[in-house]
């Protein structure tokens, strides 16, 4: 992302070309260093765009557990081209990228705060992977409500400093924090916070209690 912003600011500046398009960067370049330009931009997001479906078909799949993998890469396949082919992408290509910015933002600070400050880098990974209401980590019908309260916190405070839709700045402390910033810092703040009373921490930590509990039987087992 920078070496392409440096490069943006570059071209636009000696060739008078603005644009959002590498492509077109590639071109006023010329040369060999602009095809060897383009090929590693077309590996890169070949790349990019396979993990990334990856990731969303297996997400799909722990939601719609029936659905068989092709079926679910064919949904999304035909969901992408009309995305590509509609023009809808680049139309609201910045509307996208707040909406990332107050979603994927405060979503990985809560993911961050619960790893490394709540559980201590400590899970349990049977149930990671264990379906049912038995799993530790199916808390409130497959809600983390701790996250959620969190999470809506984080997108509060992003829409109270900045309009995305207008890529307008609300309030003064957007200057430092930017929108996304504040957001995290909020978010985190609410669920490292409420993380600290004995009854939230209980509703969090619930694998860590289960362990203790099989374990404990496991040891009265042994001793009958």
């Amino acid at each position: 992302a920078c070496v392409g912003a440096v490069g943006a600011l570059a071209v636009s500046d000696q060739k008078g070309v603005y644009s959002n398009d590498p492509s077109i960067w590639f071109s006023e370049i010329g040369g060999g260093l602009a095809i060897l330009s383009m090929v590693c931009l077309i590996c890169s997001n070949i790349s990019i765009m396979s993990v990334a479906m990856y990731s969303l078909s297996v997400s799909t799949k722990s939601v719609l557990p029936k659905w068989s993998y092709r079926k679910i890469l064919i949904a999304w396949s035909i969901w992408v081209l009309f995305l590509n082919f509609s023009g809808v992408v680049m139309e609201y290509y910045s509307v996208f990228l707040a909406v990332i910015g107050f979603i994927g933002g405060p979503t990985v600070i809560i993911i961050l705060v619960d790893y490394f400050l709540v559980r201590r880098q400590k899970i349990s990974m049977r149930d990671m992977f264990e379906q049912g209401k038995e799993n530790a980590y199916h808390y409130t019908k497959g809600f983390n409500m701790v996250g959620v309260v969190a999470f809506l916190c984080g997108t509060v405070a992003y829409f109270l400093v900045y309009d995305p839709i207008n890529y307008m700045a609300r309030a003064e402390i957007f200057n430092f924090t930017t929108g996304t910033g504040l957001s995290c810092i909020v978010a985190g703040l609410v669920y490292g916070i409420l993380a600290q009373i004995p009854s939230v921490k209980n509703y969090l930590l619930k694998d860590k209690f289960l362990k203790d509990k099989l374990l404990n039987d496991k040891i009265k087992n042994q001793e009958d």
